[in-house]
């Protein structure tokens, strides 16, 4: 997913509390990152650190879904998509055919926003920590030498929180953030299905697992299926996490 220029958020300091400002009734929590977050010499990124404390906006800036279309043209090419005031998930089914999920201002929550991008849509920055494998850049088959491509595993724009502003325990983790312009692509291959309710969701390549360490796996008969870490105890299961729901 390609970056649009211009910038329409706005998460300066006039939105987010100053530190001055802060204090512990406002604060939601925090979210803690384990290991590295990239290279130790980009750790100066005020974004881009190992844990970023969640503070309560002066103005909520959350959305919550409203109007769904279907448009006979790419999604680049939809009014709803190329109006940067609307957040809009676009789910493209084939090269004229997309379904547009537009999104409208709830301000009784709060949204982050987390990914690898450093722009200001994004409040935590999380970065790779490149091997030196990988930093080499080359490799070799046969008597050509060519680039390895260094790809990353985190997305610029990897998913998003939504917390409830007057009751902070109801807090809702989804795949994929909205880019500069608001917006959220998912193309023709990316997974996506219509649910019983009729509302549509899909995964995104490099979006977020929820490890639930208090749900074992279930009882299995199949031998590949009963995964066991080093102690013997069941590996827990992960939740691939969508994009609505």
């Amino acid at each position: 997913m390609d970056s649009q220029t211009g910038n329409a958020y706005d998460y300066s300091e006039e939105e987010y509390p100053a530190v001055g400002e802060r204090n512990m009734e406002g604060r939601y929590g925090e979210l803690i990152l384990l290991g590295y977050n990239g290279p130790s010499e980009q750790s100066g990124n005020r974004k881009q650190q190992c844990k970023m404390e969640l503070f309560r906006r002066k103005v909520g800036n959350g959305v919550k879904k409203a109007n769904i279309s279907i448009v006979n043209v790419p999604a680049s090419q939809a009014p709803a998509v190329l109006d940067s005031s609307r957040h809009v998930v676009s789910y493209a089914y084939s090269k004229n055919q997309t379904v547009l999920v537009e999104y409208t201002s709830d301000p009784d929550k709060d949204m982050f926003q987390i990914g690898r991008s450093s722009e200001d849509m994004i409040d935590f920055t999380v970065m790779d920590t490149q091997l030196a494998s990988a930093a080499g850049g080359s490799a070799q088959q046969g008597s050509r030498r060519y680039s390895r491509p260094v790809s990353s595993t985190i997305s610029r724009y990897a998913c998003r929180m939504m917390i409830h502003r007057e009751n902070p325990s109801k807090a809702y983790v989804y795949a994929a953030g909205f880019d500069a312009s608001k917006n959220i692509f998912l193309g023709e291959k990316a997974s996506k299905w219509t649910k019983k309710n009729k509302e549509l969701d899909g995964l995104t390549t490099n979006g977020i697992l929820i490890l639930h360490p208090d749900r074992p796996v279930e009882d299995s008969s199949s031998e590949e299926d009963d995964s066991r870490g080093g102690d013997g105890k069941k590996i827990p299961t992960s939740l691939s996490v969508a994009i609505v729901k």
